[in-house]
Formats: C-alpha cells, sequence, structure tokens
C-alpha cells in the first residue's frame, strides 16, 4: 500500500511539474516591480554554500538522528555519498532537482510524506529555501 501512495504522489508531482512548465513568461509589461517584500532570503540569491549555508542548517536540525555516525531510519548525512543515496522511500537528494528531493518534502512538512525533523523546531521558511537552492544548485558538498 506504501509503494502505490509513494507511486501516485510522484505521478501527482510530476504532472504538477510540468503543468508548471507549461504557462508562458509574462511579458515586461506584466512583470512586477521588484520588491524587497516576500523576496527571496540573501542566501538564496547567491550560490549557496554547503559549509557556510547548508551545513549550519544539518547540525541544527538533522545532527541528533542523522550525522555523526548515527543513521536513524537508515539515512546519514555525513557524507556526500550517503546523502544523496536513495532509500526506502525514494531519492533523498536530488542534485539539481530539489522538487524531486525526498529531504525537502520531509522538511517542508509536505503532507504526504512524514516532516522532518519530527520533534523540535521545524526548519524557517528561509532555511527550506536555502537548502532547495542548495540542492538546485547541484547539491555540492566542499
Amino acid at each position: 500500500m506504501k509503494d502505490v501512495r509513494w507511486l501516485i504522489a510522484a505521478v501527482c508531482l510530476g504532472v504538477l511539474i510540468i503543468l508548471a512548465g507549461c504557462g508562458a513568461a509574462p511579458g515586461p509589461e506584466q512583470q512586477a516591480a521588484p520588491s524587497s517584500e516576500g523576496a527571496a532570503p540573501a542566501s538564496v540569491a547567491k550560490t549557496v554554500s554547503f559549509a557556510a549555508d547548508v551545513k549550519p542548517i544539518l547540525d541544527k536540525h538533522c545532527a541528533n538522528c542523522h550525522l555523526g555516525g548515527v543513521s536513524k531510519g537508515g539515512y546519514n548525512l555525513d557524507t556526500h555519498e550517503n546523502a544523496i543515496a536513495s532509500g526506502r522511500n525514494g531519492a533523498r537528494i536530488v542534485p539539481g532537482n530539489s522538487a524531486g528531493s525526498n529531504l525537502v518534502l520531509r522538511v517542508a512538512h509536505d503532507p504526504s510524506v512524514k516532516k522532518m525533523p519530527p520533534k523540535g523546531e521545524a526548519l524557517s521558511a528561509d532555511e527550506v529555501a536555502t537548502l532547495k537552492a542548495w540542492i538546485d544548485q547541484g547539491a555540492n558538498w566542499e
């Protein structure tokens, strides 16, 4: 039953991605003027650094269960190879594709998956945006 739910979720996500790409880009007359309100966090406007931007988020929210040799749920974030390895619930981190990365669904509290972290402080919108940008930029592990 879990496999069927994952398949349905994956198909729905694929359809949403395809539909999102079908819209035409707005012309210059339709584009809104830049605004500081609701702007992307500064950490996303530039190349995201694993050491400076991502590692502190992982240390703050993931260390107890997934760092320092701990592999709760079979997932460990100590190395790039471990972080991008597929698990029983699919691709954890897909370099270049945050929308296809299970980690993003979990930290963004997508209702179709178990939220992470399950206890304690949730990631802020800026932290989630930083992780998404890092993954979309290739999930480089300096």
